[in-house]
């Protein structure tokens, strides 16, 4: 790469890294506002795994996509928000192979959720995962531990939930549910 192409590379990840502070900072105050609007979701995740190829490919992965058509209720700018920080988890700590996005409306609900290929959580993290500043110390790769934390408040300003579990595959799912 060349000199400049690595400075916008960083400039890149500064400019994420200070969104993603201002968003704790605003979920913490109670001021994180969301534009709440009648979505269809399927075409926002269409539109930003798209622009993940490139991320994902790096990582020998590829997405699976299981989407509803059915418009949802949320603020599309801030889900792909939280489905990016999902991938670029997955990306850094997953097996290579298929990252699974799948929606489904039940009851009231929306639920999305991620599925990586392993190797899966640490039980004993697993609570904590959504904490801003924690991150796998000990890995090499870990980032800031802001992403998940904001996976977090995004989730809470649509009056929702995340959620982290192990499949039965042995890789991560991670869940996002707010009312649809």
């Amino acid at each position: 790469k060349t000199q400049f192409t690595k400075l916008l590379v960083q400039i890149e990840g500064l400019s994420r890294l200070i969104e993603d502070l201002r968003v704790i900072s605003l979920m913490n105050s109670g001021e994180l506002r969301i534009n709440v609007q009648k979505t269809n979701l399927s075409t926002e995740i269409k539109l930003l795994t798209d622009l993940s190829v490139n991320m994902l490919h790096e990582a020998h992965q590829y997405v699976v996509l299981n989407l509803t058509t059915e418009p949802v209720m949320c603020d599309p700018t801030r889900i792909r928000q939280a489905l990016l920080a999902i991938l670029e988890n997955a990306s850094k700590y997953a097996h290579s192979g298929a990252i699974k996005i799948t929606t489904k409306l039940k009851g009231d609900f929306c639920y999305l959720s991620v599925e990586d290929s392993g190797p899966g959580i640490s039980p004993d993290l697993i609570p904590h995962i959504f904490c801003a500043f924690h991150s796998a110390k000990d890995n090499p790769k870990s980032g800031s531990g802001l992403g998940l934390a904001v996976v977090a408040a995004i989730a809470n300003a649509h009056q929702g939930n995340v959620s982290c579990r192990i499949s039965d595959t042995g890789g991560t799912v991670i869940e996002i549910c707010w009312p649809a």
